[in-house]
């Protein structure tokens, strides 16, 4: 969100298709996904041999729910000679459990059998043929794969670095020092953050409260963790520690409550309730706690191993390093499991308890009851996820287009001969 006033500059001096499509991405990032399919018309009208602009254009649609159409785009972009692996990618993802899936898995197996074996372009080629193995049942082949493309990727998680800034934040808000830090005067009840581990269920959940018509979900922002990041700056430290709030004012509380806010309603100016599921505020939830006494806070959780397994057969932003390897998503899973605890003893039932399981399973009665936490009356609506036209842009978007489905659950169970050293990292955890 910050570096959305600079894009919108950036196409007021000048709109060439390279500062539409810069805007449009920020926008994709945003949910804003009509608004940024409008940008790359415009600009695919300016250029319309460009391919990326092109590949743009088509997870735009996608997001919006128009898969066929998005479809037709990257089949096109997919089947040039020498296509770009990318694009290629691209199409299977999009056509796997359509009648295009087989020609989409037949390129991905050329395209991998063309390029050399540690090539970095293999990397979402192998996230996309472990999919179709696994829909084969193939889960040995299917691991494989998803062990290629991970292997494939930067090995830059630090397990000792990572522990010391989770002790970092539960020491900075242990109950003393909690009750000692300034407060924000701002009680808005505006504000849902739904925290948790990625690809714990986070987005099936904010489409099932996005659906409610007072509600908006505007995706993961990262306006949140990067009014933390200001904070030493406002301080005038040069330590970036929660300890740095011991020297804090309530006007400094205030003005981050305002920035956020402000944020929040440029996306969402009408909702009651706005959702920000940016998975990784388990981090900040005693900011939240300062900042915005009225906000509502979800704890989306689910099966630890499946919780893990998912995060290391999706290709994730690189700022998820943990994810590619066994060993780094068990630290960063006990880190996440504590901390949680550790909120949860701090702040007890302000914190809403949601689980995906559960969800499955009765997900009328447990929407009902996160409705009803988040202070709004039950609405129908919140049923019709899966076919409301909306706007989807995490690794979740083709999921939560579907009813939903148990398949997902115990998922680790197919795969149980291969995270061994997954399943005893956890141990205690399961």
């Amino acid at each position: 969100t910050a570096a959305l006033p600079h894009f919108r500059r950036a196409i007021e001096l000048a709109r060439t298709p390279a500062a539409l499509a810069a805007l449009a991405e920020c926008l994709l990032g945003l949910s804003k996904s009509e608004d940024a399919l409008a940008l790359l018309d415009e600009a695919a009208a300016k250029n319309p041999r460009d391919p990326q602009l092109r590949a743009a254009r088509a997870r735009a649609l996608e997001a919006l729910g128009k898969q066929n159409e998005a479809l037709r785009i990257v089949e096109e972009l997919a089947s040039g000679a020498q296509s770009n692996p990318q694009f290629i990618a691209q199409f299977a993802t999009s056509a796997r459990g359509t009648e295009l899936g087989p020609k989409a898995r037949a390129l991905v197996t050329a395209t991998i059998s063309r390029l050399g074996p540690s090539a970095p372009a293999l990397v979402p080629l192998h996230y996309a043929l472990g999919q179709y193995l696994e829909d084969d049942a193939d889960f040995a082949g299917a691991f494989a794969s998803f062990k290629k493309a991970n292997d494939l990727l930067p090995q830059t998680f630090d397990e000792r670095a990572a522990a010391a800034q989770t002790d970092d934040v539960i020491d900075s808000f242990s109950p003393d020092r909690f009750a000692a830090l300034p407060r924000s005067a701002r009680d808005d009840r505006t504000p849902v953050f739904i925290v948790g581990m990625p690809r714990s269920g986070t987005t099936l959940l904010e489409r099932i409260l996005g659906g409610h018509p007072d509600a908006a979900g505007v995706g993961e922002l990262d306006t949140l963790p990067m009014l933390a990041s200001s904070i030493p700056a406002r301080l005038g430290v040069s330590t970036y520690s929660y300890r740095n709030l011991d020297g804090a004012t309530p006007a400094l509380m205030n003005a981050l409550a305002d920035e956020y806010l402000a944020s929040i309603r440029s996306l969402a100016p009408d909702a009651r309730r706005v959702i920000d599921k940016m998975p990784h505020n388990f981090m900040h939830v005693g900011l939240i706690a300062l900042t915005l006494p009225g906000a509502s806070i979800i704890h989306n959780r689910r099966h630890p191993l499946d919780t893990c397994l998912s995060c290391y057969t999706t290709w994730l932003r690189a700022s998820h390093d943990y994810a590619v390897s066994l060993r780094g998503l068990a630290a960063a899973y006990r880190n996440y499991h504590r901390l949680m605890n550790h909120w949860s003893a701090l702040f007890g039932d302000r914190i809403v308890q949601s689980v995906y399981e559960e969800t499955v399973a009765d997900t009328e009665g447990s929407a009902r009851r996160v409705i009803r936490a988040i202070g709004l009356d039950w609405n129908d609506a919140c049923l019709s996820f899966h076919s409301r036209a909306g706007v989807v842009t995490t690794a979740s978007v083709h999921q939560v287009r579907k009813p939903i489905y148990a398949t997902s659950t115990n998922r680790w169970k197919n795969y149980e001969p291969f995270i061994g050293e997954l399943i005893d990292a956890l141990g205690d955890l399961l």
